[in-house]
C-alpha cells in the first residue's frame, strides 16, 4: 500500500475517533450566543402588556431588534436564531414555557444560497413540543430532522443526538425579554445543499393553532413586518468540519515530510497538497 493511502486511511480513522471522544466537549459548547440582527425593529403587530396573547408578541420597535443571530466555529461549526418576546408583567401574560397552549408556534425562515429552510418550534402543551427544520423543495415545505421534548425547563438548551439541530426557550419576566433560540449545524445545512456565506429572507412569525408545519394556523406577530434581513457569516456553510480540517494538518505535513525524504528533492507543499487532496 503506498504511502498516500495509509496516510488517508489514517486521517479517516482520526476523524472518527475525533467524532467519538468529543461528543460531551460538542455538547457542552454547542450553543452559540446571540446578538441583535440589524433590520428587524418592526413588526406586523404590537399586543397590549397584559394581553393573553402576549406570549405571541415580537417587542420589535424603532430602536429595539425583535431578533438575533449568532455563529460558532471549530468541531461545533454552527449557526443560531432566536426570537425575542415581549416582557411580561405578571404571570398571567407573556411567555412562559409551563404556560404554553397546544399549537404555540415559532417560526424563522431564511435562504442559503440556492436553498430555503424553515426552523420552528410548536409547543404540544404545557412545558412540551417540537422543534422541526424544514426546507423547501419544488415549492413545498419537506420536514428534514425534529426533536421532540417532553419536560421543557426555562434556559434549557436541547439538542439532537446527531447535534443537527437545537432550541431553547426562555421565560419572559417583567423585565426581561422571553425567547425561542434555534441552533443549526452548518455540516448539515451543507448537507441539504446550502452553500456560501451569505443568509438572506430571514424573518419570523409567531402563530396560534399552528399544526406543526410552516405557516400553519393564524399569524399573531411577523418580524421584520415588511420583507425579509440579510446575515453575511463570517466563515461559510462548510463541506468539512474546521475540527476535522485541523485534524488532517499533521498528516497533511507528514505526507510532506516522507516524499520529500523518499525523493530528496525540494519540497513544494502547494503541489503536494493539492495532489493529496485530489487523490
Amino acid at each position: 500500500m503506498s504511502v498516500k493511502r495509509v496516510l488517508v486511511l489514517a486521517l479517516a480513522l482520526l476523524i472518527l475517533a475525533s467524532l467519538v471522544s468529543g461528543g460531551v466537549w460538542r455538547a457542552l459548547a454547542w450553543n452559540p450566543s446571540t446578538s441583535d440582527l440589524d433590520g428587524t425593529d418592526s413588526s406586523s403587530y404590537d399586543y397590549e402588556f397584559k394581553d393573553p396573547s402576549n406570549r405571541f408578541d415580537i417587542p420589535a420597535t424603532t430602536g429595539t431588534n425583535g431578533l438575533q443571530v449568532g455563529e460558532d466555529f471549530g468541531d461545533t461549526d454552527s449557526i443560531a436564531f432566536l426570537i425575542k418576546l415581549d416582557r411580561a408583567p405578571s404571570a398571567w401574560y407573556g411567555f412562559r414555557v409551563a404556560e404554553m397552549q397546544g399549537g404555540d408556534q415559532y417560526e424563522v425562515y431564511f435562504t442559503i444560497g440556492t436553498v430555503s429552510f424553515c426552523i420552528l418550534f410548536r409547543a404540544s402543551g404545557s412545558s412540551a413540543g417540537t422543534a422541526t427544520l424544514y426546507k423547501q423543495e419544488d415549492g413545498s415545505w419537506i420536514s428534514r430532522v425534529s426533536l421532540t421534548v417532553s419536560n421543557i425547563q426555562s434556559g434549557t438548551h436541547y439538542y439532537t443526538t446527531d447535534y443537527k439541530i437545537g432550541f431553547t426557550l426562555t421565560d419572559a419576566t417583567a423585565n426581561d425579554y422571553g425567547s425561542v433560540k434555534f441552533v443549526i449545524s452548518k455540516q448539515y445545512l451543507y448537507d441539504l445543499g446550502a452553500r456560501g456565506n451569505l443568509v438572506t429572507g430571514i424573518y419570523a412569525t409567531t402563530r396560534l393553532s399552528g399544526d406543526g408545519s410552516p405557516g400553519s394556523g393564524t399569524e399573531m406577530d411577523r418580524c421584520p413586518a415588511e420583507g425579509s434581513v440579510r446575515w453575511t457569516l463570517q466563515g461559510d456553510i462548510p463541506d468539512l468540519p474546521l475540527g476535522a480540517l485541523l485534524l488532517a494538518l499533521p498528516l497533511i505535513a507528514l505526507y510532506a515530510y516522507l516524499r520529500r525524504s523518499r525523493s530528496g528533492s525540494t519540497y513544494d507543499f502547494k503541489a503536494n497538497l493539492r495532489q493529496l487532496t485530489e487523490g
